[in-house]
């Protein structure tokens, strides 16, 4: 069974949530890229395209206002590079307002109830955010961007994935995008991730959980080209493992790493 495999009970689950959740119209836009039968070392091999696409494809099936376009980096080339895709594979979510939110890498474990929260405030075109957090990126008067790295064993990465999510959904200035760094060992090496989630809001770096209120403010002030750091006390974060290192240490251990029958987390358990 793939980590991507939805069992029978799963799908149930799933499907009970986007009823209850679901209220319009989401597409979701995977890329995926064939890989060649040559060792490339200019780039990581897509090693969860297929699952991306499978766990996509098995979401979908599940509600009539979801749907699934695949795209190929190589045959779509001009396309990706008009859109800023460059890394297989990547699932674009879009919802009602054209608002967007990207997610590179496998969106299983602990991510997947978060997607699936994405999915729900794109279709609603709102958010659960504070009315504090709303002003905040109300009163932004230039685009930004706002980058999360993360992984799936990590539970302050999934509260970022929703987090960033939710503020893409609440202002057009907010354009965000959420990566699972553990299926990319050279990407994390390059980035020097030591510690996750890790927060590039522009070309800034910053370390560490964050919740709302600051972290619109932190956006806000970047935007305006003040760098001045918001004070968040002592952030939580939480030790990077790659998705081999991780494999390794189960295997030590004689055990699977946690998770559920089909590998996905689902809401509520």
């Amino acid at each position: 069974m793939t980590p991507s495999a939805l069992s029978r009970e799963e799908q149930a689950q799933v499907m009970a949530y986007l009823e209850q959740q679901i209220s319009g119209s989401v597409s979701l836009e995977v890329w995926t890229r064939k890989e060649s039968p040559l060792i490339r070392t200019d780039r990581e091999p897509c090693v969860h395209c297929e699952d991306v696409v499978s766990v996509a494809r098995q979401v979908a099936a599940l509600h009539p206002a979801l749907s699934v376009t695949l795209y190929d980096l190589d045959r779509h080339e001009r396309r990706a590079q008009e859109a800023g895709i460059d890394r297989p594979p990547t699932t674009v979510l879009r919802g009602r307002g054209g608002r967007q939110f990207r997610i590179t890498g496998l969106w299983a474990g602990l991510l997947f109830p978060p997607t699936l929260d994405v999915m729900a405030i794109l279709s609603a075109g709102a958010t659960p955010l504070s009315d504090d957090t709303r002003a905040a990126l109300a009163s932004l008067e230039q685009d930004v961007t706002v980058e999360v790295l993360g992984a799936a064993y990590d539970a302050y990465s999934a509260h970022m994935l929703r987090l960033v999510a939710a503020f893409a959904v609440e202002s057009k200035r907010v354009q965000a995008s959420f990566v699972n760094v553990a299926n990319y060992p050279l990407l994390a090496a390059a980035r020097s991730v030591e510690e996750i989630p890790v927060v590039f809001i522009g070309n800034k770096r910053f370390v560490g959980v964050w919740d709302g209120p600051e972290l619109a403010e932190q956006i806000r002030r970047v935007a305006g080209g003040d760098d001045t750091p918001v004070s968040r006390g002592n952030p939580m974060s939480g030790p990077f493992y790659t998705d081999e290192e991780i494999a390794a240490l189960a295997a030590e251990r004689l055990e699977e790493p946690p998770r559920t029958a089909g590998g996905l987390y689902l809401p509520g358990r």
